[in-house]
């Protein structure tokens, strides 16, 4: 027994040596990268060379590849001169800081070299606290800096000055599978063909950068980023420009921006520049969110941003191709020939391609300018949910008043092909007001499937539709849900229609227009004419028509060829003996029960009515509430439970159920106009525009 204990207390050191081998692994020394310093503490030993040795120390290195680079230079700022461009990377992981160094290091190319070429697959380089001055890359991509593919570069308050690329990416050229992340960084005054600060394939990550004052004769004076992922937190684009794009051009990819600013960027080096602030192009995905787009211009189309696509021939299908979003954004004070503030491009009614779509929510649009489209110009997709298109323009001094101050809506569907267009506008609680045109002070629409609800036009003025003017196919689509208040123009104050097919307008209120002065004017709240040889035929139901100003001028006029219809409406600009008409023009007017009307439009006792004054109608003051414009009529007015619902199943013009006993009667029925009183109701706000906070 006892020559066998030597023996198990053999194996049992065994064992236990198999268990703490592992713990004294991880308690050994692992080796280090180096570390080398630039200078001895005078300015003068912060040179080139110095720099080249330090970088040498890294690269292969004496311990291990990498590691990090400060400068003692001194207390005063140093200027480097750099003659030929630093590589860095090869695999491994280095840095390059001047942050720490109490004084500003600058590597000045003096316009001969760039300053860094990053390369090796899965190199991770940071650059700290430098500034990095006239980098230059001859027939070469990345005037300061070139990053290759498979590496990642990090920029931390970071100068780039004036650097140049006969290529591509002024300052900083990515290629693809690379990744940049920088903060805290300025970009200023660079230049190159495209990309005049930045062109990029791989990703881009920037918060707190400014990029201004750069220049591309191509694309994207800024930023130009090709199928990659771009985003930007706290960032800001000013003063760059270039042929399109000139504060960012994106192809593909996905671009995402918030709390930032896009400001006094321009896309005019030449007369074709679209997309003064942002270009989208190739099926590129945006989303901007707490986004300032400012005072950028575009020689051609969108002044803040350009959403564009490509038109295929008939065999190619129809799809959608960029697809843009913006929450809680300002566009403002852009210009272009078209789309001020923004272009949605879209395709012709039988051509197949790619076509634009933009939604736009808690996103106001304002005093933009062009000659078509001041505040949009869309034939692709545009959506806007609570939101404001406000102050804009549609004018050109050298072409005279434009169309669509708010909106100009581009044909984008005909009648030859069934009706179910892939491209539309769509408003809801949104508010289209202040806006100025020569034809459709807040929106002109021709051949365009056009969606409302819960939207309002309110002060825009126009010579013809000072609120809106729709002409051709729209009539395919029932106008609804919407407002028409205190707009003014010749024809058609509150909306001019020129139609070539039957139209159905429902729950609509129309308030307070007002006709110019002068001959001609016609149609305070409504003109129509039939843009065809075929008489056209327009519905009312549940319209409220109301002159509370007892504005001159008759509340719909209606052209030869024109056969208008309306039911459960209320048609009333004033008595027999304000001497006001509410039906006239050389159209005729048939009746179709349930109305309240004034002069000149044909009534059929006992199912229409009509009375002495406004006053007797009862209908309470105009409310406002953010999109909301409607009379409520009060419990005792005649209009209420006025007639059987039988012509629109409902609901009313806010979304509210027909058929109520509003009266307390005991006895449910149909009220005249746009607003069905409920049996309980709030005692109305008259007045709230939905920014209050």
């Amino acid at each position: 027994m006892s020559s066998q204990a030597p023996l198990e207390k053999l194996a049992m050191f065994a064992r236990l040596a198999l268990v703490l081998l592992p713990l004294f692994l991880m308690l050994a020394p692992v080796a280090q990268a180096d570390n080398a310093v630039v200078g001895n503490g005078t300015g003068a030993s912060c040179n080139e060379a110095a720099l080249d040795a330090a970088i040498a120390q890294l690269v292969p290195g004496a311990t291990a590849p990498g590691g990090t680079i400060t400068f003692d230079c001194g207390e005063f700022d140093v200027v480097i001169p750099v003659t030929s461009p630093k590589s860095l990377g090869f695999g491994y992981g280095a840095v390059i800081d001047a942050s720490t160094a109490g004084a500003t290091i600058t590597l000045d190319a003096g316009d001969a070299s760039q300053h860094f070429l990053i390369t090796g697959a899965d190199s991770r380089v940071e650059l700290r606290g430098l500034v990095l001055l006239r980098g230059f890359a001859s027939a070469g991509y990345g005037g300061s800096i070139n990053v290759g593919t498979g590496t990642n570069l990090l920029l931390d308050g970071v100068h780039f000055g004036g650097n140049r690329a006969t290529l591509s990416g002024g300052a900083l050229h990515t290629e693809a599978g690379s990744a940049v992340v920088a903060q805290g960084t300025r970009f200023l005054g660079n230049s190159a063909a495209n990309g005049g600060a930045i062109a990029a394939n791989g990703a881009l990550e920037f918060t707190d950068v400014l990029i201004q004052n750069n220049m591309a004769n191509g694309e994207g004076g800024g930023i130009q980023a090709y199928f990659n992922q771009t985003t930007l937190l706290r960032t800001t684009l000013d003063g760059n420009r270039a042929r399109h794009g000139g504060g960012l051009l994106q192809r593909g990819g996905e671009l995402e921006i918030t709390d930032s600013e896009i400001v006094s960027n321009l896309a005019t080096q030449f007369a074709d520049g679209d997309g003064g602030g942002l270009h989208l192009q190739e099926g590129a995905d945006f989303t901007g969110t707490n986004l300032r787009l400012a005072q950028n211009h575009a020689a051609d189309l969108g002044g803040g941003i350009y959403l564009g696509g490509e038109v295929g021939g008939g065999a190619v299908p129809r799809s959608l191709g960029i697809a843009a979003r913006l929450l809680n954004s300002r566009i403002q004070q852009n210009t272009a020939h078209n789309g001020g503030g923004v272009y949605v491009f879209g395709l012709p009614p039988t051509s197949g391609g790619r076509f634009a779509m933009l939604h736009v929510e808690n996103t106001r649009l304002i005093n933009n300018t062009a000659f078509l489209g001041g505040g949009v110009y869309s034939r692709g997709i545009f959506s806007a949910y609570r939101s404001v298109i406000e102050n804009n323009v549609a004018n050109s001094f050298a072409a005279g008043f434009g169309s669509g101050g708010g909106l100009f809506l581009e044909s984008n569907f005909d009648d030859t092909s069934p009706f179910s267009p892939d491209q539309y506008t769509y408003l809801e609680d949104t508010q289209i007001r202040g806006n100025q045109a020569g034809h459709g002070g807040g929106l002109f629409a021709s051949d365009h499937a056009l969606y409302l609800a819960g939207s309002s036009f309110v002060q825009n003025v126009a010579e013809n539709g000072g609120g809106a003017w729709v002409q051709g196919l729209n009539a395919l689509l029932p106008m609804a849900r919407a407002a028409f208040v205190r707009n003014r123009g010749s024809r058609g104050a509150g909306l001019a229609l020129s139609l070539y097919h039957q139209m159905s307008l429902q729950f609509l209120t129309f308030s307070a227009n007002r006709l110019e002065q002068g001959s001609g004017v016609k149609g305070r709240d409504l003109w129509i004419q039939a843009n065809g040889t075929v008489p056209m035929e327009v519905e009312l139901r549940h319209v409220t028509a109301f002159n509370p100003d007892l504005r001159h001028g008759a509340t719909v006029h209606a052209e030869a060829g024109v056969v208008v219809r309306y039911g459960n409406s209320i048609l009333f600009g004033g008595s027999a003996f304000d001497g006001i008409a509410s039906c006239a023009g050389a159209g005729s007017f048939a009746t179709d029960g349930g109305n309240i009307v004034g002069i000149g439009c044909p009534f059929m006792p006992p199912q229409d009515v009509t009375h002495d004054s406004i006053a007797a109608l009862a209908l309470g003051a105009l409310v406002e509430v953010g999109a909301a414009h409607y009379h409520l009529p009060l419990a005792s007015s005649p209009v209420v439970d006025f007639s059987p619902c039988s012509l629109l199943p409902g609901p009313d013009q806010r979304g509210q159920p027909l058929n109520q006993d509003g009266n307390g009667d005991g006895v449910a029925s149909c009220d005249a106009g746009a607003v069905e009183r409920q049996p309980v109701e709030a005692e109305p706000i008259l007045f709230r525009d939905g920014f209050e906070g």
